[in-house]
């Protein structure tokens, strides 16, 4: 089986399939204005959320929100079973109450982090600010982690679902990498792979061979 590649958009809380980047018009060029413009009514605290998400992927830990740990979202459970917890999740912890289809979405994005396996590649668009993309190589697949314990207000209660990365290299957009076109519309959702036959596939596997990333780690650039 080939490689895969995969587009990660640092996105979090109820809003299943939304990104948390702006589209490109209407993007900010602080991170800090972006994290604020993100956030959700209800009982956690996201303040800090975007420096929490990368500081753990500075320690190869790639955390994808949508994964409190009381009611239990670990994607791995029974569809039925998950489908209750959500919607008891979103009247819990951000003060909505959805119909089932939002949480029928919201399991559709999350069940493709377990499409990933180690060895495949993760772009992560505008990351860690507008002017860059970082990438990484999974090493091993998805996992809940039920062992951070926390307050039920702390954001890290609402980033349980983890791929463990390698190799996460941070590329400036423009000539000789990508441009963000490249990872932007129609790949909109939080988490979504790129398809051998995508138009942007091609471009991505190119970049890959060109840095040296289908032969190993490669220098930042």
């Amino acid at each position: 089986m080939s490689r895969q590649l995969f587009v990660w958009r640092m996105a979090r809380g109820p809003s299943a399939g939304e990104p948390c980047e702006s589209a490109p018009d209407k993007s900010n060029t602080s991170r800090g204005r972006r994290e604020i413009s993100h956030l959700e009514q209800g009982p956690i605290d996201y303040t800090g959320v975007l420096d929490y998400v990368f500081d753990e992927l500075s320690h190869r830990r790639l955390r994808c929100g949508w994964g409190v740990a009381n009611p239990n979202l670990d994607v791995r459970l029974d569809e039925q079973i998950w489908l209750e917890h959500s919607l008891m999740a979103c009247r819990k912890y951000w003060s909505l109450d959805p119909e089932t289809s939002h949480a029928v979405g919201s399991r559709h994005v999350l069940y493709g982090l377990l499409e990933i396996s180690a060895g495949d590649v993760i772009f992560l668009p505008k990351s860690p600010d507008d002017g860059h993309f970082m990438v990484a190589t999974v090493k091993r697949p998805y996992a809940f982690d039920r062992t951070t314990v926390v307050d039920e207000a702390d954001v890290r209660n609402d980033f349980r679902h983890v791929i463990g990365v390698e190799d996460t290299m941070r590329f400036a957009y423009g000539a000789g990498t990508l441009y963000p076109d490249t990872l932007e519309a129609p790949l909109r959702r939080a988490i979504q792979r790129i398809p051998e036959d995508d138009p942007s596939y091609q471009t991505l596997a190119n970049f890959l061979w060109s840095w040296g990333r289908s032969r190993g780690p490669l220098a930042r650039h």
